[in-house]
């Protein structure tokens, strides 16, 4: 599987950000991997919430680049790469990786005092983008992406 944004590219622009340890700190076949499983997740939002346009080319094996655009975007590269480094810092933080689970599975509040749990409902679950991507920056990135939502003309 290829991925939106080579390992070269990821290096280049996440290197300009902060708080990006765990990245850095990872091998050239984790960042790999990393950037694959981004570029799964990234594809995963054409199924739902649901993506804009159509595949550029009906044969094309990924979702990017849509119908609308000559080639992937800077934003999906950069989307790409926020994802990977976030699944990279997760897989180091324990926490972080349960935390995540418990929001698929739709947690919205933990109590310890007296052990209490509240759940969102399946129609809250199922819209949107929230617990679908780990990076919040990456999903704001695709935004503009997202089927319905309303995109100003430039």
């Amino acid at each position: 599987m290829s991925s939106y944004a080579t390992r070269e590219e990821a290096d280049t622009f996440l290197s300009s950000l902060l708080g990006m340890n765990s990245w850095d700190k990872a091998d050239d076949a984790e960042k790999e991997r990393a950037l694959a499983a981004a570029t799964m997740h990234l594809d995963a939002l054409e199924a739902s919430p649901g993506l804009r346009g159509k595949r550029k080319d009906p044969e094309q094996a990924q979702a990017f680049p849509r119908s609308f655009e000559a080639d992937i975007s800077d934003a999906v590269k950069h989307a790409c790469c926020l994802e990977a480094a976030a699944l990279l810092e997760e897989q180091s933080d324990g926490s972080a990786s349960r935390r995540r689970l418990a929001v698929r599975q739709g947690v919205a509040s933990v109590s310890i005092g007296n052990a209490s749990e509240s759940y969102r409902t399946a129609s809250e679950l199922s819209g949107g983008m929230r617990g679908r991507l780990s990076s919040e920056d990456a999903a704001v990135l695709m935004l503009p992406y997202l089927a319905g939502r309303v995109v100003p003309i430039r």
